[in-house]
C-alpha cells in the first residue's frame, strides 16, 4: 500500500501536470507536433514512472531496437498493460503501436498511444482491421523513423502462469509481407507484476529481443510465421523464468 501512497505522491503531480500540459494535446492532434518531439516527451515520461516503479530491465539484446537506420516490425508475447511502455522505455528511436480498440480509452496508457502515432483495431470488425492494416504498411513504406510493435496474441494474456501464451493471429504477418521492414520478435517474462501489489525490492522485467528474421522467411505463409515465432517464444519462456527466479534471488541478498 505505502508503494501506492508513494507513487501518488511523488509521480500523480507530475503525471497530472503531463497529462494536461502536452498529453491531451498531442493525443488529439499528433500531425501537429514533430514525431520526434512527442516520442521525446512520451519516453521521458515513462522513465521516470519505470524509475519510481522500481522496474529492473533484464532484456537481452535490447539493443537491437536502436541498431537500425529503417523502420522495423516487433511482435511479442503480451503479459501485461505495462509491455508497450516498456518497449518505449528501451527504444530511444520512435516506435509505437497497433493496440485494441479498448486501449483508447485508458487516461494513461491510451493518451501515449494516440500522441506517438499509434492505431487501435477493432477486433470484431474485418473491414475496420484492413484498413488498419493498409494505413501501417503505408507508414512502414513512408516514414522514414517509426517502427511498429503488434502482439499477435490480441489481447493481454491475464492468465500467463496457466497459459503461458495465448494462439498468435497470422493475420498480425500480413504487414510484414507487403513491406522490406525488418521483422523481430521479443519474449517477456514478468512484465504483469509491474502494476501488482507484491512487495519486490525491484520489479525485473526479463526477456530477449531475436532477429531479424531471414529473408526466406518471407515466402512462408502467415500461418507458417506465426506457428513458427510463437513455438520459438514457447520454448524460451522457461528460460526466461529460470532466469528471473535468479534475479530475484540476487535482489534478496542484497
Amino acid at each position: 500500500m505505502w508503494r501506492y501512497i508513494k507513487g501518488l505522491l511523488v509521480c500523480g503531480p507530475i503525471i497530472i501536470y503531463a497529462y494536461f500540459a502536452w498529453m491531451i494535446r498531442y493525443a488529439r492532434h499528433p500531425e501537429k507536433y514533430p514525431l520526434e518531439k512527442r516520442y521525446y516527451k512520451a519516453r521521458k515520461l515513462i522513465r521516470l514512472v519505470s524509475k519510481w516503479l522500481r522496474v529492473d530491465y533484464q532484456i537481452k539484446n535490447y539493443e537491437l531496437l536502436n541498431s537500425f537506420d529503417k523502420p522495423f516490425i516487433l511482435v511479442g508475447n503480451h503479459r501485461s498493460d505495462y509491455d508497450a511502455l516498456l518497449y518505449i522505455a528501451l527504444s530511444e528511436k520512435p516506435i509505437t503501436f497497433v493496440a485494441k480498440k479498448e486501449i483508447k480509452k485508458f487516461p494513461f496508457i491510451g493518451k501515449i498511444v494516440k500522441a506517438i502515432g499509434g492505431v487501435f483495431i477493432d477486433r470484431e470488425d474485418i473491414r475496420q482491421q484492413l484498413k488498419i492494416i493498409k494505413q501501417v504498411e503505408e507508414s512502414l513504406n513512408v516514414e522514414k523513423n517509426l517502427s511498429w510493435v503488434i502482439f499477435p496474441e490480441g489481447t493481454r494474456n491475464k492468465n500467463p502462469d496457466e497459459t503461458p501464451l495465448l494462439d498468435f493471429h497470422p493475420g498480425s504477418f500480413k504487414i510484414y509481407q507487403k513491406t522490406d521492414a525488418p521483422l523481430l520478435y521479443c519474449a517477456l517474462y514478468g512484465t504483469e507484476r509491474v502494476f501488482k501489489t507484491k512487495h519486490y525490492k525491484k520489479y525485473p522485467c526479463t526477456g530477449e529481443v531475436f532477429g531479424p528474421m531471414e529473408d526466406e522467411f518471407k515466402n512462408l505463409s502467415t500461418v507458417e510465421m506465426a506457428k513458427t515465432i510463437q513455438n520459438s517464444i514457447l520454448e524460451h519462456l522457461p528460460i526466461l523464468k529460470e532466469r528471473d527466479e535468479n534475479i530475484l534471488k540476487s535482489f534478496n541478498k542484497k
